[in-house]
């Protein structure tokens, strides 16, 4: 009997630190969770922040535009009105309103491109719900929306995506991923004011097993990792620069690409030899759209 309450005192003991596990992990998940939402409104404030500095040029540029038009549009009145103004002279001033206008019309257009760029990207980050999206025009958002952070490094970004590359995913996370992705390397794989390059490469295969993935391809040519950092490289808070890099960016974009898209992620890296980093996604069809639908939305 004896035996028999003790092996019912241990079942009880093991079940209630099995709960109070559960009841951690959960805790844990909640918090990884907030500080992934916490890194991804820091990423578009900071995106905001440098297109409203990115503005002030163009913006700049229009005021002097429409300044010097007021002038040049005065010194007409005023000459034709005193009978002073001869025919070349109205050709020139003519010409000069031309040039203005279309000085400020390109600078507009520039205006325009960022603001919306940033807007596409902010809707894409707040996007939890899976949807096709177009691979390289998300792409191309997200880069036209961090030019004012890249136009200050002398690192140069290219793409190799083909136009008709549609796939259907969860465009936040898609945008999160590449922003930390380029974020990170900016920050740890170059020295300021250092020449690089990086690439972003995205297609379409199949594997194996005849499933059809999403494999991007995200390769610098920096410095490149050691063992150790490689090692440790996906784990939170680690980071090779204290107080410059939090130390998020590739758990950030480990936790998006295995639990919340269910893909792989592999990283190529060696001392002065660059990185690359290898995610593959699988493509969802079907009746899986509508289960992940669901799924998102608590059904």
């Amino acid at each position: 009997m004896k035996k028999n309450e003790r092996l019912k005192k241990m079942v009880d003991e093991l079940n209630e630190m099995n709960n109070e596990l559960e009841a951690a992990f959960n805790e844990l998940k909640e918090a990884q969770s907030k500080i992934i939402n916490s890194e991804k409104m820091a990423a578009l404030g900071k995106m905001m922040v440098n297109i409203a500095h990115d503005v002030n040029t163009p913006a700049g540029v229009i005021y002097s535009s429409l300044t010097e038009v007021e002038h040049t549009l005065n010194d007409l009145k005023n000459k034709f009105f005193s009978e002073e103004l001869t025919e070349s002279e109205f050709l020139d001033k003519v010409d000069v309103l031309y040039q203005l206008t279309e000085i400020m019309t390109r600078n507009i257009r520039r205006i325009i491109d960022l603001v919306q760029s940033l807007k596409r990207v902010a809707i894409s980050e707040m996007v939890e719900n899976y949807s096709s999206v177009n691979l390289k025009v998300l792409v191309e958002d997200v880069l036209r929306a961090m030019y004012p952070k890249l136009r200050k490094s002398n690192v140069k970004i290219y793409t190799e995506i083909p136009n008709d590359l549609v796939v259907y995913s969860i465009p936040g996370a898609l945008a999160q991923i590449l922003i930390n992705l380029i974020d990170n390397a900016l920050v740890h794989a170059f020295d300021e004011n250092e020449e690089g390059t990086m690439l972003i490469k995205a297609e379409k295969i199949v594997t194996d097993e005849g499933k059809e993935v999403i494999k991007i391809t995200f390769t610098d040519n920096g410095k490149g990792m050691d063992e150790k950092t490689k090692k440790h490289a996906f784990e939170p808070f680690f980071t090779t620069k204290p107080g410059v890099g939090s130390g998020l960016g590739l758990s950030i974009v480990y936790t998006l690409v295995v639990e919340k898209l269910g893909g792989e992620i592999d990283l190529e890296s060696s001392p002065a030899t660059g990185t690359k980093i290898i995610i593959t996604i699988p493509e969802k069809k079907g009746d899986e759209h509508d289960e992940q639908s669901d799924k998102n939305s608590g059904k």
